[in-house]
């Protein structure tokens, strides 16, 4: 293994910046942006174009506090409701306000009559429920 290693190390090299700034140039283009409008979007945040360039275009994404795992077998029903509640467990949301969310986002959802179904869905697919193994 550690001569895979090795022989990656050789091959790998850093990226230049000159590399990584025509890199995103070219990603621009793609989107249809030509340097002129890098340049206004530069303007508009108050930055060089050069150093719009070399900024990370990479996706990121802020960890979850704890992994949720969701027991397999579960309709695809109770999976959606599950998925709602637990992102907006996240947040801290109580039951009631995520049920008054669900009923602005879907309000002729009849799956969801209470509180009691999101809790309940959310706890077969990741709370209490979901991590016994029968």
């Amino acid at each position: 293994m550690s001569t895979k290693l090795e022989q990656l190390r050789k091959m790998a090299r850093r990226i230049t910046l000159a590399e990584q700034m025509e890199g995103n140039l070219r990603m621009f283009a793609a989107m249809g942006l030509d340097i002129d409008d890098v340049h206004t979007m530069a303007e508009s945040v108050g930055l060089e174009a050069d150093d719009l360039l070399l900024l990370s275009t990479r996706v990121s994404v802020s960890p979850m506090s704890h992994r949720i795992v969701g027991k397999r077998g579960r309709r695809n029903e109770t999976k959606e409701i599950a998925d709602f509640a637990a992102i907006r467990r996240e947040r801290r949301l109580t039951w009631n306000e995520i049920y008054v969310e669900w009923k602005k986002q879907y309000p002729a959802d009849k799956r969801v009559k209470n509180p009691d179904t999101i809790r309940e869905a959310y706890r077969r697919y990741y709370g209490d429920k979901a991590n016994k193994g029968y």
